[in-house]
């Protein structure tokens, strides 16, 4: 299923295109001595020719039109950007697929102003959303609840799955074989995750999950008889483990959603309600941090390019209005009714559910 429309040729010749030449990165690549090692730089340090050509064509594109540059939308942060955008006071939006993804779930969108990968604008803002639960009048929803608003409507026999008796201890997730977003930072990776795993459980005790997407296609022969069925899906990983751990997968995030404790080793969404090392215990996110994460921090995946929403946001909503806008929007999409918030807390799943069923 594709996520998006790629533009074609006659798209692109719509709209201006500002690049930076590939000589710029040559250089650094040739200081660093190597790809990865330029990568990781760029990903935690300014590069000054690369603010200075990033300024250039702000200034250029003030020039070419009259529209001013509302925002700036990335896939990574990027601090050669995040600098030069704060001079001109232009917020920049950090973009990615969220945790809940198809085909089980309704797509959402990550939709973060600070960093999706160390940022502190999780914990920001959940102490605010906290604020205003302890005023009342805002509905917290349980894990399964949750999970009937986000899974799929031919998905929701999977709740009848949830609690069922895990077959092993530990389900370790992996990420890229080789990933920058880690490597910036520190040299723990899956390698060494699946070491201290094993340190900890012992390989009888494992599961592994492959990242799918991984380009690398990466090969772990010491931890063959871990590895889970290439036919499962990331629920029916979930399901089969009793604990998750990743380096800052969403597999961590997710799990919690089916009552699992995690470990989730570096800064990222799922980092502040898991565990981050195998020396402590392992931990499950309250209903009000899950109901947080999935109704307020994550986005309705349509959002990601509506352009009146992102306005919208510019304009700072309270969290207490991200959060109905949001629950409005999932709510008409899956055919529930508000009239459900008014009922107890034994009989809400059983309507929500219900009611997805006509």
């Amino acid at each position: 299923m594709e996520e998006y429309c790629l533009p074609k040729n006659d798209d692109l010749n719509r709209i201006g295109q500002y690049k930076i030449p590939n000589q710029l990165i040559d250089i650094l690549i040739c200081e660093k001595g190597s790809i990865m090692d330029a990568d990781c730089f760029l990903l935690k340090e300014v590069f000054s020719p690369l603010a200075d050509q990033i300024r250039e064509i702000i200034q250029k594109i003030h020039r070419d039109y009259t529209e001013p540059i509302e925002a700036f939308a990335v896939l990574r942060h990027l601090p050669s950007l995040t600098a030069v955008a704060e001079e001109f006071r232009i917020p920049v939006v950090h973009l990615e697929r969220g945790t809940f993804r198809e085909k089980n779930y309704i797509k959402t969108a990550f939709w973060d102003l600070e960093n999706l990968q160390g940022g502190q604008t999780i914990e920001k803002r959940y102490s605010q959303f906290c604020d205003v639960c302890h005023e009342g009048h805002m509905p917290i929803f349980t894990a399964k609840e949750l999970l009937s608003i986000f899974l799929n409507k031919d998905q929701l026999s999977i709740l009848k799955r949830v609690g069922k008796a895990p077959i092993k201890k530990i389900g370790v997730a992996l990420g890229y074989a080789s990933d920058p977003l880690c490597l910036y930072r520190t040299f723990f990776n899956d390698a060494e995750l699946l070491i201290q795993a094993r340190k900890k459980y012992g390989t009888e005790n494992m599961l592994v999950r492959k990242h799918p997407g991984d380009p690398f296609g990466a090969q772990y022969p010491m931890f063959s008889s871990c590895m889970e069925n290439s036919n499962q899906t990331a629920i029916d990983f979930i399901l089969n483990c009793e604990e998750i751990a990743s380096i800052l997968s969403n597999v961590s995030m997710e799990a919690m959603y089916y009552g699992k404790k995690t470990y989730t080793f570096l800064p990222c969404p799922s980092y502040y309600a898991s565990a981050h090392s195998f020396q402590e215990e392992p931990c499950c996110a309250s209903n009000e941090y899950l109901s947080f994460y999935a109704l307020c921090y994550l986005i309705p995946h349509e959002y990601m390019t509506d352009y009146q929403y992102y306005l919208w946001r510019f304009s700072k909503p309270s969290e207490k209005e991200i959060y109905f806008r949001h629950l409005e929007f999932y709510f008409q999409k899956k055919g529930i009714p508000f009239s459900v918030l008014s009922l107890s807390d034994s009989e809400r799943l059983d309507a929500m559910i219900k009611a997805q069923e006509k």
